[in-house]
């Protein structure tokens, strides 16, 4: 029942982040995306996987910025796709500093 309960808090998150007028257009694409990628994920990963996929491209087309894209584009890979190991995954990331997460775009 948690993630239900989760699914729905997120889901009221970005229905109030979309009606408040009080943010600049920026940030409150920026919360969209960070709210609505987070949401597609979780629904990715308990058994919703098209409407989780179909969430977290939503975010990437919303993303404000160009290095926010890349980095949801990467996470979105991630999340389908995870490597099998810590090679695999700097294999895959070359831009990544060493003992980075971050990319460096």
């Amino acid at each position: 029942g948690e993630v239900e309960k989760a699914i729905a808090i997120y889901r009221d998150i970005i229905e109030k982040v979309e009606k408040d007028k009080r943010w600049d257009k920026k940030r409150q694409l920026f919360a969209l995306t960070e709210f609505k990628f987070s949401l597609g994920q979780m629904l990715y990963r308990n058994n919703c996987m098209e409407e989780g996929l179909k969430i977290m491209e939503e975010a990437i087309n919303i993303a404000p910025t160009e290095g926010l894209k890349k980095i949801k584009r990467m996470l979105l890979d991630l999340t389908i796709n995870p490597p099998k190991d810590a090679q695999e995954f700097k294999s895959r990331y070359p831009q990544l500093k060493e003992d980075s997460f971050i990319p460096l775009y």
